[in-house]
């Protein structure tokens, strides 16, 4: 039975499936984590799967009943491109939502360059680890 990481960025398609998985690992294995990592806020909604983000947020918490709340979301550091807003718009949903259904929110960091995102400097290292 595959414990750990069951999906990186699911579609809301998906959430029944995860459902069954993650009820799956709570039967063989209590007390084990089935993890899920969401989408950030600037996915587009055809990805999510749903009009909203918002929506997509609560229906995966409503359809997979999940032990913790994570996503990642890289903000672009560069002139004329500061994500900064929509990074901290971001950590506002999953917060509320973590402390309405009383579960942790974890967020994963920007820390090296790949596809349009920078090589972070500290200073927008520890940015992004105070705000979250």
């Amino acid at each position: 039975m595959k414990t750990g990481v069951l999906r990186d960025e699911p579609s809301a398609k998906d959430f029944p499936e995860l459902r069954q998985q993650v009820d799956a690992i709570r039967r063989a294995r209590p007390g084990k984590l089935a993890y899920i990592n969401l989408f950030p806020n600037y996915a587009n909604l055809n990805t999510l799967g749903t009009t909203t983000y918002e929506e997509y947020v609560l229906r995966f918490l409503e359809e997979v009943d999940v032990d913790v709340l994570s996503m990642d979301h890289y903000p672009l550091f560069k002139p004329g491109a500061d994500g900064r807003d929509k990074y901290c718009e971001n950590l506002d949903v999953m917060r509320r939502f973590s402390l309405k259904n009383g579960i942790p929110f974890w967020n994963f960091f920007n820390i090296m360059p790949f596809g349009p995102h920078t090589d972070p400097t500290e200073d927008q290292v520890r940015w992004q680890i105070f705000t979250s």
